[in-house]
């Protein structure tokens, strides 16, 4: 078993229980075949046409277009080109255009097509295939004219001249072009330590909009002549980025549009300005056996810009037995989009669909086509109807597109303008990707948002982003990508070194939701991404998390290995949550899986958040466990009639030392007292299943309150003493405990073990002294491997003065009787001073306004505590400190203070929230 770390909440987790899910419709893909163009023994020659090696780009043009166009007209099956190296041009946005042609192969015989730029300023392609069926394109290369200038490289600050504001920067991979062409796209940030981009390096290449020109000063040296010293000063010699040099004809590789059954195999694009592989509209399309990375036998570093974009795929994609290397941008984005940029209805059949992109208007509102309604939380509303008419309007100043729809059916009556509208064509898919090896990526491997898939066999290796992607999608707030996804099978896929820009959520990704730029992934509320089997795939070295679900329902996750992840601190809300997280999502399996993890590894194991996941079975996973030793992700659970305890293995692997923290039902009618609550700490060796001894001569952390202590006053003259927990005046109403979601009995005979433990208790605050009522008073833990966290609210029933309201405490010993020494040294939040705290000193500065959290440790004992803290609302008085009592106290306690002095009032509601991390590390 492996540690599980569910979220702390306040609710009955009734929900978490071990069901059966339905793994029999999880098929994945169909097997298809795309159909080929007939053999023959009929074919013309480019050469017939004029073409060869010798002649300009110009005139092999013409001859491979006639032979092209002889072969349509009179329908020869196959058009040949002898081996060489061509060179391709003409003044258009296409240099080879294929269209309107049936049952046709291009054989180019290991033949190279070199694509020099013509001074049209065009997008365009190296190839256009357009509304054509049954098209083979076979055995060719496709390459950019690398002796004109390079595309991609890397560049090396070299030089710094501030006062004339020159840099200079000396290129790998590549020649710097012309001066006159220097034209900088899209560049990145680039760390050589782990090849690729990190988002800790923080330097991007200079574009047009810092300097004033750029000077070609050698073949691979080029001066940048900034505007502003400020920019210069951001600079450092050693400094590097990938280096993107966009030509006038932006060109990408081979476009299809409008075309079915369309074979690429053994084609190899070596480079292109733009993408490779882009297709639009298309069915039954495959690329095999071939290649898209830079030229072997060069120094090159890149291949193209993007490289497979494939949308508005009808059905049938295969991308099986091919090399992808050195992209910077996805390597495989396969997805439909849908319509989701604001709806306004125009009249009862006609709406009007905001801020979409040019192609998503043409393409997915062709009358005749159905639409889908969803709510913008992808859940289905129940409406659908074929489109009459439809007309796109585009804002040249904005650079969208706005669809008018006109349905066959009344729309519903309360349309909401944030709903989504869904094109029925596209949901069917039908994928395989299959033992494809995809390396060097800026961006995500394999981004997918199609049905009816299978992803197996592939090899990912240092990407940028996460690396492989199931999902559907609203990515930052103007790409609307995927359909509702659902049965795909993702298996025995090998993916390592991935996310080294540390993008959400994580390297391998199954879900539903909204992206917002540049990485603030959150779920949907409906489960829109649905039967969906992970199975024996090996996630490795991910900078954060290796996997992670959400908004999914049905999901099997099968005898995977997550090794090595969430090696780098996470700074976004869901990454760093294990090695695998699963956060609003049913029916998920968990079973047969291994997380190990060698090094440093931030919030280890499996994290499911109860609040918002349900049916869920968890069996038979390992976590990282010595041979010899108990799983370290475990707490034994041991309870008798007045006591729970919960023990915490510590974080030396080789170690069976364990924390034993001690819940009391503390009684004392005299006090008007009856509290579950911590009441001490130990540290104890583990010598059974739940058997363990101290080792200490008494507990380490004291029987002083941790939860609550707040002292009144009365006409400015304080209580004789606090009132809550320890202090008395507090009676509880209700106290349960839960162990991985089933409830335990307090104050019964328990042995078991859990990776959460879970005790939540309301109760009565009452005027020290009295039985008066002032406040009620709600508290929950949840005890996990690495932290112990507690929420309180306090809700005040009658307005009093206060003079302290600790919320929260860890009264942890200095020393013990007997000498043993537990702490000695301690810092806070703000302030880089390391406090001597071994002896005592009351008058030490260890304490402070607005200071949220604190460590203390012991040099010798190796035991360590941290305290962090959050209140709402965050009051003026709010406080910290350190006790340095006398020698005969013996302990360092830390007290945060809520309130200070202050009056509350009625119905006022105070929330804090701390979290305890408590360690042995011998």
């Amino acid at each position: 078993m492996m540690r599980i770390l569910y979220k702390a909440i306040f609710i009955t987790l009734t929900g978490l229980c071990a069901i059966s899910v339905n793994a029999q419709q999880i098929t994945g893909a169909q097997e298809f075949t795309v159909m080929e163009p007939a053999e023959s023994e009929l074919y013309v020659s480019v050469a017939d046409f004029g073409a060869h090696p010798a002649k300009s780009g110009k005139e092999n043009q013409k001859a491979f277009m006639g032979a092209i166009e002889r072969a349509r007209i009179l329908r020869i099956p196959k058009v040949i080109i002898p081996k060489g190296t061509y060179y391709i041009d003409n003044d258009e946005a296409y240099q080879l255009t294929l269209m309107n042609i049936e049952n046709l192969t291009i054989d180019g015989q290991g033949s190279e097509l070199i694509i020099p730029e013509s001074e049209t300023g065009k997008k365009g392609a190296y190839m256009l295939i357009s509304r054509c069926k049954r098209i083979k394109i076979c055995n060719l290369s496709l390459d950019w004219d690398w002796n004109r200038f390079g595309l991609f490289g890397l560049a090396t600050v070299t030089n710094i001249d501030k006062s004339n504001l020159r840099v200079t920067f000396s290129f790998t991979g590549c020649n710097v072009p012309p001066t006159e062409e220097i034209n900088p796209g899209v560049c990145r940030a680039w760390d050589p330590s782990i090849n690729n981009r990190d988002a800790n390096v923080g330097f991007a290449f200079p574009l047009s909009s810092a300097v004033n020109s750029y000077e070609k000063t050698g073949d691979r040296t080029m001066v940048a002549n900034y505007k502003n010293l400020s920019d210069v000063n951001k600079l450092s010699v050693g400094q590097m980025a990938q280096v993107v040099f966009t030509p006038k004809r932006n060109a990408s590789g081979i476009r299809i549009e409008y075309s079915s059954h369309i074979t690429f195999d053994h084609v190899n694009i070596w480079s292109a300005p733009y993408e490779s592989f882009a297709s639009m509209s298309c069915d039954n399309l495959q690329i095999i056996n071939s290649q898209v990375r830079p030229k072997p036998g060069t120094d090159r570093l890149f291949s193209t810009y993007g490289c497979m974009e494939i949308h508005e795929h009808y059905r049938n994609f295969r991308l099986e037995n091919c090399v992808i290397d050195g992209t910077g941008d996805d390597q495989l984005h396969l997805s439909n989009h849908f319509l989701g940029g604001g709806l306004t209805r125009v009249d009862d059949n006609t709406v009007y669909c905001e801020n979409l992109q040019t192609w998503t208007s043409i393409d997915l509102t062709a009358p005749g086509h159905h639409l889908e309604l969803y709510s913008d939380q992808y859940e289905p509303l129940g409406w659908s109807s074929e489109i009459l008419e439809s007309t796109s309007e585009y804002n040249s100043s904005t650079g969208v597109t706005r669809a008018k729809i006109k349905f066959a059916d009344p729309l519903p009556s309360s349309l909401d303008t944030k709903s989504i509208l869904w094109n029925s064509e596209l949901m069917g898919g039908n994928f395989i990707i299959r033992n494809n090896s995809f390396s060097k990526g800026l961006c995500h491997a394999l981004y997918i948002g199609m049905s009816n898939g299978t992803i197996e066999g592939n090899t990912i290796t240092n990407m940028a982003y996460p690396s492989l992607i199931l999902n559907t999608v609203v990515r930052w707030s103007k790409w609307y990508l995927g359909t509702p996804v659902s049965n795909v099978i993702i298996r025995n896929n090998y993916l390592k070194d991935c996310n080294t820009d540390k993008r959400d959520p994580s390297s391998l990704f199954v879900g539903a939701g909204y992206d917002y730029n540049p990485s603030d992934y959150y779920p949907v509320n409906y489960h829109s991404t649905r039967d969906v089997l992970v199975e024996g795939n090996t996630v490795e070295n991910s900078t954060w998390s290796a996997f992670a679900i959400f908004s999914a329902k049905n999901v099997h996750v099968l005898g995977n290995r997550f090794i090595n992840s969430n090696k780098s601190p996470s700074k976004t809300r869901f990454a760093g949550k294990g090695n695998m997280f699963v956060l609003n999502s049913a029916d998920i399996k968990i079973e047969d899986n291994v997380f190990y993890n060698a090094g440093e590894s931030y919030e280890t194991g499996l994290y499911v958040d109860p609040e918002t996941t349900s049916n869920i079975t968890i069996n038979n996973n390992v976590g990282d466990v010595p041979s010899g030793y108990y799983n370290p992700y475990e707490l034994v659970v041991t309870g008798s009639s007045l006591a729970l305890n919960i023990y915490v293995k510590g974080s030396k692997k080789e170690s069976n030392k364990y924390i034993q923290h001690r819940l009391y039902n503390a009684k004392n009618t005299a006090k008007n007292l009856n509290v579950w609550r911590v009441v001490n700490s130990y540290l104890a060796e583990r010598t059974g299943k739940y058997v363990f001894s101290n080792i200490l001569s008494k507990e380490f952390i004291y029987s002083g309150e941790w939860e609550c202590a707040i002292k009144q006053t009365v006409n400015g003259v304080p209580k004789a003493d606090f009132m809550g927990g320890f202090h008395g005046y507090e009676e509880l109403t209700e106290a349960k405990a839960w162990a991985d979601g089933k409830e335990i009995v307090l104050g019964s005979t328990v042995n078991l073990t859990a990776y959460n433990v879970t005790v939540q208790q309301t109760s009565v605050l009452y005027e020290y002294g009295t039985k008066n009522p002032v406040a009620e008073h709600l508290k929950y833990y949840v005890f996990s491997k690495d932290k112990i966290h507690l929420y309180q609210e306090v809700k005040w029933l009658k307005s009093i003065d206060v003079v302290n309201s600790y919320l929260a405490m860890l009264p942890i010993a200095r020393s013990l009787p007997d000498g043993t020494a537990i702490t000695d040294r301690g810092t806070m939040e703000g302030n880089p001073t390391v406090f001597n705290i071994g002896v005592p000193n009351a008058s030490l500065p260890f304490k402070g306004a607005n200071v949220r959290s604190a460590n203390v440790w012991g040099e010798a004992s190796g035991i360590s505590a941290s305290l962090s803290t959050a209140f709402s609302p965050l009051l003026p008085g709010n406080n910290f400190m350190c006790s340095m009592y006398t020698a005969q106290d013996g302990y360092n306690k830390l007290y945060f203070d809520f309130s200070g002095k202050y009056t509350t009032s009625i119905d006022e509601v105070w929330k804090s929230t701390a979290t305890y991390v408590i360690d042995i590390n011998k």
